[in-house]
């Protein structure tokens, strides 16, 4: 197994920390959340998992700007990259996703 360098860095840049924020992480109140040094562009750190300071139905939720951003990161992840890891695994295993 080959660790990702930048891990950080890498989730924020293809989009994929946007993706699990928002389908999975948000709807339970949580929000994994990256900080950026952005005199250091190099330096992207894991911060923590976060809940909103008090208790909100609502919970987190993308503005607009921040919303186009990062689902056009992880589309362009998706056609680069994701995709054909998807088809590979789905070909080898016949699924994408493990159920029970």
């Amino acid at each position: 197994m080959k660790k990702i360098k930048d891990d950080a860095k890498f989730l924020l840049e293809t989009g994929l920390l946007f993706e699990i924020n928002r389908t999975i992480l948000h709807k339970f109140g949580y929000a994994l959340v990256i900080d950026t040094d952005y005199n250091n562009k190099r330096k992207v750190v894991i911060v923590g998992l976060f809940e909103p300071n008090e208790p909100d139905d609502e919970g987190w939720i993308y503005d607009e700007e921040s919303f186009q951003d990062g689902a056009q990161k992880y589309q362009k992840f998706l056609e680069q990259i994701g995709k054909n890891k998807i088809d590979k695994r789905k070909e080898k295993l016949g699924f994408i996703i493990q159920e029970k």
